[in-house]
């Protein structure tokens, strides 16, 4: 049987999946003061007051919620993610790995920590590339996962295989900007010009305002001793960047 609290809770559920966080933090709060240990509760707190950019609040309201129900894989995640927003990779990466615990095929989890690897060498990255291996066969339709992988391998100059990742992401994803231009520069650092080229130009017409691309296409005509073009590629990288920040935007 439904109760009035059961009713109010819904509303304000409501409220939330309806892009209006403040009116439904507002009744999480009303009902919290009658149940203040309530996991759930504290947890859809948290969220709005990370909605809000209270970051500090969030954070202490995701700990409570775990404090109360620490299998909560959900409030784990968003733990992490404000952590992660906040600078503090390790402690995000702690809560992947709690995540992993309780349950060790969950593909957000194990893309999240193997991506976070990215930057890390020696035995950080090759953690991070085993991670990743793990969520691409456990999630293969996941374009970004594929990506990220690409990226991590290329980091550890394993070339051909961060090529083959590349070509995996975008089988799933075609219109995947950064996979073209990942797979373009692999594909250039393997001395592949006409392949790197056929990328880097795809990549150029899925974004043309996008200065790093023009800068990717100078680079290997200049590796191509096409001097011209590759001027010509810089130039337009130049008055792409000028043109962004008349915008407001930067790449």
């Amino acid at each position: 049987m439904k109760t009035t609290s059961d009713d109010a809770l819904a509303a304000a559920l409501a409220e939330h999946r309806a892009g209006h966080p403040a009116r439904a933090a507002a009744t999480y709060r009303r009902l919290l003061a009658d149940d203040p240990f309530n996991a759930d509760l504290l947890h859809l707190l948290g969220v709005t007051e990370r909605q809000a950019g209270r970051m500090a609040q969030a954070l202490t309201l995701f700990r409570q919620a775990l404090d109360r129900a620490p299998h909560r894989v959900e409030t784990r995640l968003n733990l992490a993610s404000a952590l992660l927003s906040q600078g503090d990779a390790a402690g995000a990466r702690a809560q992947w790995r709690a995540v992993l615990a309780l349950d060790p095929a969950h593909g957000p989890a194990l893309h999240a920590l193997g991506s976070s690897g990215a930057g890390h060498g020696g035995a950080g990255r090759e953690e991070a590339i085993r991670t990743l291996r793990r969520a691409a066969r456990l999630n293969p339709e996941t374009a970004e996962i594929h990506h990220d992988l690409g990226i991590l391998l290329r980091q550890d100059d394993r070339i051909e295989e961060a090529i083959d990742c590349q070509r995996r992401a975008l089988s799933q994803q075609p219109g995947f900007l950064s996979a073209w231009m990942s797979l373009g520069n692999a594909q250039l650092e393997m001395g592949d010009m006409a392949a790197a080229a056929r990328a880097l130009e795809r990549a150029a017409s899925l974004s043309p305002g996008t200065a790093e691309i023009w800068f990717n296409l100078g680079n290997l005509h200049y590796r191509a001793a096409d001097l011209d073009r590759a001027l010509t590629c810089y130039r337009d990288r130049k008055s792409t960047r000028l043109n962004s920040s008349h915008l407001g935007t930067s790449y």
